[in-house]
C-alpha cells in the first residue's frame, strides 16, 4: 500500500510550481513504483500535464522519485521523496489538485493518487 505524503508548493515570479512530497511502502516486501503521467488542475479549472517515463524519446520528465527519474524500489516503512513541477500556472489560481498515475509491482498494480486543495505559496 502506498501512503500519500504532504506537498510543498513553490511559486516563482513567472509562476512555475514545484511540488515535493513523500511516498512510503506500508507493505511487508519491496515494491517497485513507476510514475507514468498525470496532471495538475488548479482552482480556476486549468489543467497542466505531468509526464514521467514513456516512448517520447528526448522529452525530459517533469517528475522524479528517489534517486531516479520516474521509478524507484520502495523498501517497507522507508519514506522516499518525490517531486514534480509544471510551468505557466495562471495567477488567479490559489489551489492545485495534483493527480498522479502510478504503476507498481504490488497490489493494486495501477493506481491514481489524488491530492486535493493544496495551497500555492511562495517559498
Amino acid at each position: 500500500m502506498l501512503e500519500r505524503g504532504i506537498l510543498r508548493i513553490k511559486a516563482a515570479p513567472d509562476f512555475p510550481i514545484r511540488c515535493v512530497g513523500t511516498i512510503e511502502n506500508k507493505g511487508d516486501v519491496k515494491v517497485r513504483v513507476e510514475f507514468t503521467n498525470g496532471k495538475v488542475v488548479d482552482s480556476a479549472g486549468n489543467e497542466y500535464k505531468l509526464w514521467g517515463s514513456g516512448p517520447w524519446g528526448g522529452v525530459v520528465a517533469n517528475f522524479s522519485v528517489g534517486a531516479g527519474c520516474c521509478a524507484e524500489e520502495l523498501i517497507p516503512d522507508l519514506p522516499v521523496k518525490f517531486a514534480f513541477w509544471t510551468e505557466h500556472v495562471k495567477r488567479e489560481a490559489a489551489l492545485v489538485n495534483p493527480m498522479l498515475d502510478l504503476v507498481s509491482s504490488g497490489r493494486p498494480s495501477q493506481t491514481e493518487v489524488v491530492f486535493k486543495g493544496i495551497a500555492i505559496r511562495d517559498e
